[in-house]
């Protein structure tokens, strides 16, 4: 029996550099039956080149360009519209995978029949330090309605099939589009843990949209209106502090103002996560602008 196709989705914007990196990682695979495709949203001439040469490298490439940007969450569902694979993944140009990563997802979700699967990753900061981190809770929708525990789209692994019923991302959150994705998926089916960190994510100088905090702002509020009705009343206050947190965030609204909606976001949420705010809350207000900005990717 063969195994089954998995396709690669990988969104790029300007990054060629990145993206020769996470391209490098997806091809350097131990399950060998795979396509990678490379969505280019609407890049610069220069990046487009670049990302048009990987094409000729290897046969399993395939890239689309976007006449228009379309975001990350458009990018992946125009890869989602165009793969073949029984299985399709996602990875950021940005981030790295380790060799084995498709096969022990591949494993999992042939071996329970699942429709999502997950893995723990790595997390470096800026080429230093680095943390570990493996998922603790069951991947239940439950679970996954108070925080996305699972993380980002380059952990996702899922069924093509899972995929096209929930219509893929939705384009309309300008943050938060995993966690959204992974509610639906959860909703709909059934998702796997592969307990190792097969992943690594890297923080670094360049856009993020995780680091934005006007899009997580947006992002968060879509989010807890879309599902509000499905939380309980504990769930729904620790979504309302984590907002009021963001908010607190953003340097314009001033001191004073930064100061009460932090105090207002920690009354809202749970101890353990209160203490982090704090902590992160006066340590911005404490550094100069021009530090806090490079703070933004750390904490």
């Amino acid at each position: 029996m063969l195994d089954p196709l998995v396709s690669i989705v990988i969104p790029t914007h300007n990054r060629p550099e990145m993206l020769r990196r996470a391209v490098r990682s997806a091809q350097d695979q131990t399950y060998s039956n795979i396509e990678i495709i490379i969505v280019d949203d609407a890049s610069f001439p220069s990046a487009a080149d670049a990302v048009k040469s990987l094409q000729k490298t290897d046969s399993r490439i395939r890239c689309i360009r976007n006449p228009r940007s379309l975001g990350g969450a458009g990018a992946r569902n125009v890869g989602i519209g165009r793969a073949r694979g029984k299985y399709i993944a996602f990875l950021d140009d940005d981030d790295i995978w380790k060799a084995e990563k498709t096969s022990r997802q591949v494993e999992a979700l042939e071996k329970s029949q699942g429709d999502a699967c997950s893995c723990g990753f790595f997390f470096r900061r800026f080429g230093c330090s680095r943390s570990r981190y493996i998922p603790s809770k069951a991947p239940s929708f439950e679970n996954l309605l108070a925080s996305n525990f699972l993380g980002g789209a380059s952990v996702c692994m899922a069924s093509k099939r899972a995929l096209e019923a929930i219509r893929g991302f939705d384009t309309g959150l300008r943050s938060g589009q995993d966690w959204d994705l992974w509610l639906r998926l959860a909703k709909i089916g059934r998702i796997e843990l592969v307990p190792d960190a097969l992943l690594e994510y890297d923080a670094h100088f360049g856009i993020r949209i995780s680091t934005n905090m006007r899009g997580k702002i947006s992002g968060s509020r879509k989010i807890y209106f879309k599902y509000r009705k499905l939380m309980n009343k504990e769930c729904r206050k620790n979504h309302i502090g984590m907002i009021l947190f963001y908010k607190s965030r953003m340097p314009d609204n001033g001191c004073e103002e930064r100061i009460r909606l932090l105090y207002k976001a920690t009354s809202l949420v749970n101890s353990r996560l209160a203490i982090t705010m704090t902590a992160s809350g006066l340590l911005r207000l404490a550094l100069p602008p021009e530090l806090n900005s490079d703070l933004k990717n750390i904490i």
